[in-house]
């Protein structure tokens, strides 16, 4: 992880993420998308809804590891600000 962390997240860490190739956790979110997708019920729909946040929110844990995933949240931040996303 690059400079300070203010990333939060909505689920705990899992166990070695570090060891987890970016490859093998984006296809993870693609799994998840698709069960996602093939959900009949709001149930399942919302508990697929979570599993994939979960996922990206592993990515993320990742790609922490590399670059300030804080200053690409500011920079998306901004960037949806300007074009009149938030209220």
């Amino acid at each position: 992880m690059k400079g300070g962390k203010t990333m939060q997240y909505n689920f705990p860490a899992i166990k070695n993420y570090e060891d987890i190739p970016l490859s093998m956790q984006l296809r993870k979110i693609k799994e998840e998308l698709e069960e996602l997708e093939r959900a009949e019920t709001d149930f399942q729909r919302t508990s697929e809804a979570l599993d994939l946040l979960h996922a990206v929110e592993t990515y993320l844990r990742i790609l922490e590891l590399f670059i300030d995933v804080d200053d690409v949240k500011e920079y998306i931040i901004e960037k949806n600000q300007e074009r009149g996303y938030y209220e």
